[in-house]
């Protein structure tokens, strides 16, 4: 879910600006990270047998310094309680991760939405991000995937993909100085900020993402809301490439193998809650109570009703999913409205009351909510 959205194909302007001087930044990196490090061995460091580099220290040096340039080039918010926010859901996940790297979430000031992640746990998020996903399943899915990225070594094992290296040989290009140490980080920089990952390392990323997102609480279905959220948003703007979506698995093909996932874990998707919409409520007070869906009286009645209605409330909250089916949505010869087989109300219950009104009224209810997130209609 490479989260955080470049935009390409355009003269080297703004977040372009920005690229390039990274990679004239990477440069820079390779003049302080090739100096020897005390005690450095070249196979302990790399490992000949691992993905991932021994030598965690020089792993967070490296991000260190990369992150020191991007947040020299992006402006950063500072909101206390969005930090706070991105801080407990980090909380969450971290618990799930291999290796014991401290990861930091900040937000870039940018409408874009998009997220990425540097060595060494240093991660970012956009303003276009946050405002695009609500909820705070949504959101932890793209940090999950994030924070796989880093805890996987990815962007090492792109980078040696991409310079036809093996992981020992990018150790060997790291630790000498020269050209290709330079090209190496340059090619780090535009991996991390880009998210330019191959499809085997975005699928590892959104399957171990999704087990993160489980382990930490979360719905797993904001991680098929998020995607469906961003592909929405690629569509919508055919001139924005989000660096989420660049040489990664077609948006649908890992919704899929998502929705797959959740399967085979005996889990069901279900939008409704990392959505926030289809919202069930009992409301009392004053001379009468309600039955509300999305802040919309859809069932009223005086107060000698209230615990009918209370009842009523919690079998619809329970019945009415996203993906329900407007056809799933019946009243019976019987006189009884049900919600995909399940019972909701019923005229022995409340004698006067008109269940074909009822009805017609849930079904724009969740047409409604069906119109606020179109995207789930094209799979």
């Amino acid at each position: 879910m490479r989260c955080l959205a470049r935009i390409y194909r355009r003269p080297p302007s703004g977040r372009g600006a920005v690229f390039y001087g990274l990679l004239f930044a990477a440069f820079f990196l390779y003049l302080v990270l090739t100096a020897p490090l005390p005690g450095f061995a070249l196979r302990e460091a790399w490992g000949a047998d691992s993905t991932c580099p021994g030598d965690v220290k020089r792993e967070i040096r490296l991000g260190e310094e990369l992150a020191k340039e991007v947040e020299s080039r992006f402006h950063l918010l500072a909101d206390p309680v969005v930090l706070s926010r991105l801080d407990a859901i980090k909380a969450r996940l971290e618990g799930g991760l291999e290796r014991g790297i401290h990861y930091s979430f900040r937000v870039v000031d940018d409408p874009v939405p998009n997220a990425f992640a540097l060595p060494g746990g240093f991660c970012y998020v956009t303003s276009g991000l946050l405002k695009l996903l609500g909820s705070d399943s949504e959101l932890a899915a793209v940090m999950a995937h994030e924070m796989v990225h880093v805890d996987r070594c990815h962007g090492m094992i792109q980078a040696a993909r991409n310079q036809r290296l093996s992981l020992v040989a990018l150790g060997v290009a790291l630790a000498t100085k020269g050209q290709t140490a330079a090209v190496v980080l340059s090619n780090l920089a535009q991996i991390a900020v880009m998210n330019s990952y191959s499809r085997d390392l975005e699928r590892e990323a959104d399957l171990k993402g999704l087990d993160l997102l489980i382990r930490g609480g979360y719905s797993p279905s904001g991680m098929v809301t998020a995607l469906e959220k961003l592909w929405n948003y690629q569509i919508r703007r055919p001139y924005v490439d989000p660096g989420i979506y660049m040489d990664h698995p077609e948006m649908e093909d890992r919704i899929a193998y998502i929705l797959k996932a959740m399967g085979s874990k005996g889990l069901r998707v279900s939008r409704k809650e990392p959505l926030g919409i289809l919202s069930v409520r009992f409301v009392g007070g004053g001379n009468s109570c309600k039955v509300t869906v999305d802040n919309r009286v859809w069932l009223e009645d005086d107060l000698s009703k209230e615990q009918m209605l209370k009842e009523i409330s919690k079998r619809l909250d329970r019945a009415l999913l996203f993906e329900t089916m407007p056809q799933e949505i019946t009243v019976s010869k019987e006189g009884v409205l049900s919600v995909r087989g399940q019972r909701i109300i019923s005229k022995e219950e409340l004698p006067g009351v008109d269940l074909d009104s009822l009805r017609a009224a849930l079904v724009k209810f969740l047409m409604d909510a069906k119109g606020m997130h179109p995207i789930s209609k094209s799979y």
